[in-house]
């Protein structure tokens, strides 16, 4: 991990210490901040060839010129993702507005300029840097995505965001092997919100596309866990596989549909049996809530997953 906290600098080297240290978060730009209260704050996580940068930020013009493409491009894609602040973007002959929960892909081989007002508290986001050669789609058709905001229009979009956020508050708590493993997650994640933007899923190669179906099907289960009919059929209809595809994507993931839908369901029984807002809710209750109307099925289940019975466990461990 490398860290530079710009605040260190003197005022009046800030911007300029700050730009410096964005080559490593970016291609290289010009940084002015709008007033005196300039605030930059940058940490950097390798993830193999993928870069994640989390950067907190006051009002400022964030400029990469002509010129600064002509003297250095990394060769690159980056995704700007926002989580707090007003921003206005121009990138590749688009001018967008966007804000907390957007995103915006930007090719490091064109020029951009980002305006950030953050006047009523520091703006925050994140940057992801990866290498054109390692993203599954081809450049004709990443180009209308260029410069368009990204985080509300489809489930893949905001399945991306919210796995970058995520990335962004647990990536110190990570190892330098784990970052690593996490890069063809956020490869695959970004190149089925591009595809899918574009109607160009069928580009993604065959792996990838496995890996997207995956991450696809662990959403909507996870969404839909309190259904008592949640099961192969109903995933599979939902994404418009058949259930043997949809048997084998997870069984290359080395599990099976039915196996992770019982494990999330019991997890989040388990989690809520010692919650204290949920103490007057029996077990067989708490079962029901999350697709277990019969309690024999649960108990059993539950038995067999932690060694004891859901009363046992809830009676063990205090509420808090």
């Amino acid at each position: 991990m490398q860290e530079n906290l710009a605040d260190d600098f003197p005022l009046i080297e800030r911007a300029g210490g700050w730009s410096e240290t964005a080559v490593l978060a970016e291609a290289t730009s010009q940084i002015r901040f709008h007033d005196d209260r300039s605030v930059a704050r940058f940490r950097a996580f390798s993830l193999g060839e993928v870069q994640l940068s989390v950067l907190r930020y006051s009002s400022m013009l964030v400029r990469r010129t002509p010129r600064l493409v002509r003297q250095s491009d990394p060769d690159m894609y980056g995704v700007c993702a926002v989580i707090k602040g007003d921003h206005a973007a121009e990138h590749a002959g688009r001018n967008v507005a966007f804000k907390g929960g957007h995103m915006l892909v930007y090719d490091s081989a064109l020029p951009y300029y980002m305006d950030v007002d953050a006047t009523q508290s520091d703006a925050q986001g994140m940057v992801v840097q990866i290498p054109k050669k390692s993203v599954p789609i081809r450049e004709r058709h990443i180009r209308p995505v260029l410069g368009v905001t990204l985080g509300e229009n489809s489930a893949v979009e905001r399945m991306l965001f919210r796995f970058l956020a995520e990335l962004r508050r647990e990536s110190g708590n990570c190892t330098p092997q784990d970052l690593v493993r996490l890069q063809t997650t956020v490869i695959d994640l970004v190149g089925a919100a591009v595809a899918h933007r574009v109607d160009r899923e069928d580009q993604l190669p065959h792996e990838p596309r496995q890996r997207v179906l995956f991450l696809r099907a662990v959403a909507f289960i996870r969404g839909h866990l309190n259904h008592a009919d949640l099961g192969p059929a109903l995933v599979a209809a939902a994404h418009q596989v058949s259930v043997r595809t949809l048997h084998r994507v997870f069984e290359e993931q080395g599990t099976t549909v039915s196996c992770f839908i019982r494990r999330q369901r019991l997890e989040r029984i388990r989690t809520d049996l010692t919650a204290p807002h949920l103490s007057h809710l029996t077990v067989h209750a708490i079962a029901a809530r999350w697709g277990y109307p019969r309690p024999t099925a649960f108990s059993r289940a539950f038995r067999t997953a932690y060694g004891e019975s859901p009363g046992a466990y809830r009676r063990r461990i205090p509420a808090g």
